[in-house]
């Protein structure tokens, strides 16, 4: 399952576990591709948080995390980033990614 985080979401969760999470537009047409590949990936990786996030409405919380365009997918381990993947990916590649990032 991934989760909609709002700033005050996302700052309380981020530093409890692994988290990926997807930094996101409704005007954003690749948005729509990540979001049903994350969500596939939710139920692999089943100790890992899934999370979204509307840069539309939270600017100043993509701005915080360095969030320059979408879609972008960052991997948090224990609130620290540990990868960011910027645009559209495969499920495989950002299957991945995760492992590679929270090993």
């Amino acid at each position: 399952m991934v989760k909609t985080l709002n700033e005050q979401e996302f700052y309380q969760a981020i530093y409890q576990g692994s988290w990926v999470v997807e930094f996101w537009s409704d005007s954003c047409g690749p948005c729509k591709a990540v979001a049903p590949a994350l969500e596939h990936l939710s139920h692999e990786f089943q100790t890992t948080h899934f999370g979204k996030v509307n840069v539309d409405q939270e600017i100043a919380l993509a701005l915080q995390q360095q969030v320059l365009g979408v879609p972008t997918v960052i991997i948090y381990k224990d609130g620290m980033p540990h990868d960011f993947l910027y645009s559209l990916y495969s499920v495989n590649e950002y299957r991945e990614r995760i492992k590679s990032a929270l090993g």
